[in-house]
């Protein structure tokens, strides 16, 4: 819902309705219930939007209009804009009152073209129910593994290859080791829970799955090591500041297909590959006798 995001990963967040219910571990300490609770914990009218048949609170058509805004932002400056949707709901939620919310959140993103949709869930196995037919071309989509548990979500996201250009995996907030299948995937996103009851995610969990991303050539934009593994080093917070964390976590890259430069961060400061510059065609070589001439008679 806003442009400006603490997500390192995207430029804006945007959620078509606000509600979920919790279906895996990763769901345990869920941010947008907890971080939330305050001001989302009801809706309007005072009903209940998370849990069991909560209720599910829609947005105004004020809120509608910032995609478009974005968008012509985009278009304007020439550059793609990254959306993340959704942090506050999941789009591929199975809710009686969403139905419509669902259908103008294809529209807005079937009319926002310089926009990359990246769409995270935790319910694949409804993306064919819920997924309009056609290629949707600035439709990222991704599924959320945290533990080995969630790992067959993958199986069911690779199904997608032909529907979108992006299929990614968030391995946030990774509660436990995984063994993944990676055909087809193109990013993958790693990070540690934060919170006051974060659950600790192991350095060799975040390590092994980076190298097995650089082995298949995948971009991996590693995001925070938690609350856990920052105390490990002596860092207040989440540990959202990569010049502290060990090199081998130093990395956050963008998919290919992405038009924003993909950078590494080496010592904290990212560094962008330069700009190569086009080869100048050669000169066309004058005839040499007529050259040759000329200074002889000059």
């Amino acid at each position: 819902m806003a442009e400006k995001t603490g997500i390192s990963w995207t430029d804006a967040t945007f959620n078509p309705w606000i509600g979920c219910e919790k279906v895996s571990a990763g769901c345990k300490n869920c941010y947008a219930e907890t971080e939330r609770i305050t001001r989302f914990r009801q809706s309007q009218t005072g009903k209940c939007l998370w849990g069991a048949g909560s209720h599910r609170e829609k947005l105004s058509d004020l809120t509608w209009k910032n995609p478009h805004k974005w968008n012509r932002k985009a278009q304007r400056e020439g550059k793609r804009l990254k959306v993340f949707c959704a942090s506050l709901c999941d789009i591929f939620e199975d809710h009686p009152q969403v139905e419509e919310e669902r259908k103008r959140l294809w529209e807005t993103i079937r009319s926002t073209p310089y926009l990359d949709w990246q769409l995270l869930t935790k319910r694949p196995e409804n993306i064919e129910k819920y997924l309009p037919s056609g290629y949707w071309q600035n439709v990222w989509l991704g599924v959320t593994v945290e533990n080995q548990s969630a790992v067959d979500r993958i199986s069911i996201l690779q199904q997608f290859r032909k529907r979108v250009p992006v299929l990614f995996i968030s391995a946030e907030p990774l509660i436990g080791p995984v063994n993944v299948d990676l055909s087809g995937i193109d990013w993958m996103i790693i990070g540690g829970e934060s919170g006051s009851n974060a659950r600790k995610m192991e350095l060799a969990w975040a390590i092994g799955l980076i190298l097995e991303c650089k082995t298949k050539r995948i971009p991996v934009f590693f995001k925070q090591l938690g609350n856990g593994l920052a105390a490990d080093f002596g860092i207040n917070g989440k540990g959202k500041k990569p010049e502290e964390w060990p090199e081998e976590l130093q990395v956050q890259e963008f998919p290919k297909s992405h038009k924003k430069l993909q950078f590494k961060i080496f010592g904290g400061t990212p560094r962008a590959p330069r700009a190569i510059k086009p080869i100048a065609k050669p000169r066309k070589r004058r005839n040499s006798r007529k050259r040759s001439r000329r200074l002889i008679f000059t």
